[in-house]
């Protein structure tokens, strides 16, 4: 990695610890300006990924995301947003395992089995799968197929028999899709 991209790492990295404070990152979203405005989409993609990387020391139990949002004015640099999301967790509801992030809107599933539940809280809950998964929109038929897509690529190790979205309390399934009869 050249000098200016590890300065401008550091430099972003710095930027958010301020921000942060002595706060809790959860639900933390911010937009910070790259300082080079000459950098290539390489270099970006770089600093974007190094940033993301480095956030995991301050996460507190959270997942960081880094996401770049490109200016509409060739003459500005691009902006990293900065986002602290809740963790995905497991949990056993009647005879059932499903897959969520507690009291957020968020895409939820169910799992064959205990393993498999634990092991896709855990794989969501890395940084560069979370901005994947937060990537897909559910009103998107095409996006929600990518994400089932996604999901059977998973298997063996992990299995999951049903996912959909959920907003402010409301369980919506994107659509009665039963992966398990997928092979």
């Amino acid at each position: 990695m050249n000098q200016i991209i590890s300065t401008e790492i550091q430099t972003l990295f710095d930027a958010v610890v301020d921000l942060l404070g002595s706060g809790h990152p959860e639900g933390y979203t911010g937009g910070l300006p790259l300082f080079s405005n000459s950098l290539t989409e390489e270099q970006i993609e770089e600093i974007r990924v190094g940033l993301q990387a480095r956030l995991v020391e301050v996460a507190d139990g959270t997942v960081p995301v880094v996401t770049v949002d490109r200016p509409q004015d060739e003459d500005q640099g691009a902006v990293l947003k900065v986002s602290f999301y809740k963790s995905y967790v497991e949990e056993l509801s009647e005879l059932d395992w499903f897959v969520d992030v507690q009291g957020d809107s968020c895409w939820y599933f169910k799992a064959a089995d205990e393993k498999s539940a634990r092991q896709l809280a855990c794989f969501f809950n890395t940084p560069e799968n979370r901005r994947q998964l937060e990537a897909f929109r559910s009103e998107s038929r095409t996006e929600t197929s990518l994400l089932k897509h996604w999901l059977l690529q998973l298997r063996p190790e992990i299995v999951v028999v049903k996912f959909g979205y959920k907003s402010t309390g409301q369980i919506e399934l994107v659509e009665p899709v039963t992966l398990s009869s997928v092979s």
